[in-house]
């Protein structure tokens, strides 16, 4: 939440009162240090841990009645990640599932090789992409995938849904806009409140653009939950290497 380092960790700890109440520690309770910290966030990510304590909880929200069949929104939000300076060898190298000869051990530990670029309204974005389904009145995220930034918000919608979406209404902006996704939806029985989605050759009618207002209504309240996300978890920018990390 505050951006911290384990080294940083560790001192605030033990520095702020705040930090041991929060923790259940008290002044003669001994504090670890920041190479535990790593081997224990590093446990919990490769063992899958953090998944299923999102999934327990999630259930235990549903159980306990904080989201109900009322909707779900979808969509997706980019997240920064440190730039790497690799020379246009390297990073041709990198596109290719690639690794170059030359980097040392320790170089690999310090390279981030799961981002990617992508462009959005004109400006170059680095890191990755937050894609979350949320409950339309709740507003609590229900499921997440995260991907590469250059990752399509379309390609990951049907991994966001699951066998509660079924006979309630989705909501999603014309990212998601195409007849494979209406597809999709058609079989797992979710209804379709996607944004219609004009082109170049083809443009909305007045119909459809006052269709899309009102699906507006409901949409932009998943931008709540990012703005959320930007305002507690520093910004949206991730200090930690590599997509699983992430």
């Amino acid at each position: 939440m505050y951006g911290l380092s384990d080294e940083q960790l560790g001192y605030q700890i033990n520095d702020r009162l705040s930090f041991m109440r929060f923790l259940d520690l008290t002044l003669s309770d001994k504090v670890q240090d920041q190479k535990t910290f790593w081997y224990y966030r590093d446990a919990l990510t490769k063992t899958g841990v953090i998944d299923q304590a999102f999934v327990l909880f999630r259930d235990r929200l549903r159980q306990e009645g904080y989201m109900v069949q009322e909707g779900k929104i979808v969509d997706a939000t980019l997240v920064k990640s440190p730039v790497q300076r690799n020379s246009r060898e390297e990073n041709d190298q990198l596109k290719n599932g690639e690794t170059p000869e030359d980097w040392s051990e320790e170089k690999r530990r310090q390279k981030d090789t799961d981002a990617a670029w992508t462009t959005k309204h004109g400006k170059h974005h680095y890191g990755y992409k937050n894609h979350v389904k949320v409950g339309v009145k709740s507003k609590l995220i229900d499921e997440f995938q995260v991907t590469p930034a250059n990752v399509h918000d379309s390609q990951v919608l049907e991994e966001l849904l699951d066998e509660t979406d079924a006979g309630q209404p989705l909501w999603a902006d014309s990212a998601y806009s195409s007849d494979e996704i209406r597809k999709v939806l058609r079989q797992k029985k979710v209804g379709c409140r996607i944004h219609k989605k004009g082109s170049r050759h083809v443009t909305l009618s007045p119909k459809q653009m006052e269709a899309n207002r009102f699906k507006s209504r409901t949409r932009s309240r998943v931008e709540h939950v990012f703005a959320s996300m930007r305002n507690r978890v520093n910004g949206l920018t991730v200090r930690y290497i590599g997509l699983m990390r992430s």
